[in-house]
């Protein structure tokens, strides 16, 4: 496509991943997160780090360790870190650890991460958390800004280092965006936006508009959407899984004012059965990703189209072979692509179990 019907608009087609594109662009902006580096680098292999990785794991527990509308937060644990408890999509995420990592594609939480994060929290439940009650168990990579500019004089620990984000011009013209955090992604998105425009190389002027857009699904939006949606799933789809109280609110909350197409789809194509008991995600919601998500594989939709993989690694499990033979469905996989993306779901989802905790006897 030309570059004036490229810029600002939403790409209408998947993209194969064998064929070439040419893309005129004015200019580039590096938002990698952790991989911020390998980009500058490509330009030049001697360019400082602007990040510095840290790995933080976290835990997930059933709902009846904490509460659904309140979290806690520990300040300072016996060694001086910060631990907390949020509640999400009726489960309870505890966390995290800071410490210094690599950079690799699939971090995970390691025995001795896991077992801190267990013993700090049940100092404040008054009661032992259990390892056998963990569910799932992750560790992301925090991209700490490391201004390269600027000389630090010293190493530092990951824990006293800035969450805010950083944005400079590289000699070479890339912008890159780098620190942050998710609670803080679109004043990271204008403020990147905003730095493009005063190059004054965009054919616009406009400050960023992020402030004021909705998320799709947002736009009606309404604090008792779920009822609406109990409501249409008792008449499309009556005496089924959709019907559930679980399952309304998790579509109301998912997809916002999309959860009523989500509903005619299951209606549509006879898609209302669960995916996995003991979670609210229906077989539509397979479908609808990938005609409306863009989802590609078994992966991405047990990780980020859904969150299941972060809630319940087993759950997440026993749903693979189900998300496949739909997707494989919708999207025209060969048998042996299905197989392919069954075999590549369970690998990711070793890396969500609980790690093993081995004790070393004394000597």
């Amino acid at each position: 496509m030309g570059v004036s019907n490229s810029i600002g608009q939403f790409a209408r087609r998947p993209l194969s991943i064998n064929a070439l594109y040419h893309c005129g662009v004015w200019l580039f902006s590096g938002a990698a997160g952790p991989y911020v580096d390998r980009i500058r680098q490509l330009a030049d292999k001697n360019t400082k780090k602007a990040v510095t990785a840290s790995s933080g794991a976290h835990v997930t527990l059933p709902e009846w360790y904490g509460s659904t509308a309140t979290g806690m937060i520990v300040p300072k644990t016996k060694d001086g870190r910060v631990v907390f408890m949020l509640p999400f999509q009726g489960h309870i995420i505890a966390g995290t650890t800071d410490s210094a990592c690599d950079v690799i594609d699939r971090p995970v939480a390691h025995a001795e991460e896991v077992k801190f994060i267990l013993d700090a929290i049940s100092d404040f439940l008054c009661i032992k958390v259990r390892e056998e009650d963990v569910l799932s168990t992750w560790s992301g990579i925090r991209p700490l800004a490391a201004d390269p500019t600027v000389e630090t004089g010293g190493s530092q620990s990951t824990s006293s280092i800035s969450r805010d984000h950083l944005i400079f011009t590289e000699p070479n013209g890339l912008i890159t965006i780098t620190g942050g955090k998710w609670t803080t992604y679109r004043r990271m998105a204008e403020d990147a936006v905003d730095t493009a425009l005063a190059t004054g190389k965009l054919p616009v002027t406009q400050p960023c508009r992020t402030s004021r857009l909705k998320l799709l699904g947002g736009q009606a939006y309404n604090p008792t959407l779920h009822t609406e949606v109990a409501q249409q799933a008792s008449t499309l789809l009556p005496s089924t899984a959709a019907c559930s109280p679980a399952t309304a609110r998790h579509l109301a909350s998912a997809y916002g004012d999309q959860a009523h197409e989500v509903l005619e789809l299951a209606a549509d194509e006879h898609l209302a059965g669960l995916l996995v008991p003991g979670h609210p995600y229906i077989e539509a919601e397979v479908v609808h990703a990938c005609r409306s998500e863009y989802c590609a594989s078994v992966e991405d939709f047990l990780a980020r189209r859904t969150r299941l993989a972060f809630l319940d690694s087993k759950a997440a499990e026993a749903a693979i072979p189900r998300v496949a033979s739909l997707m494989a469905k919708e999207l025209g996989w060969t048998r042996w692509r299905e197989r392919s993306e069954i075999k590549n779901a369970g690998a990711y989802l070793a890396t969500f179990a609980v790690p093993a905790h081995h004790v070393v006897a004394a000597a």
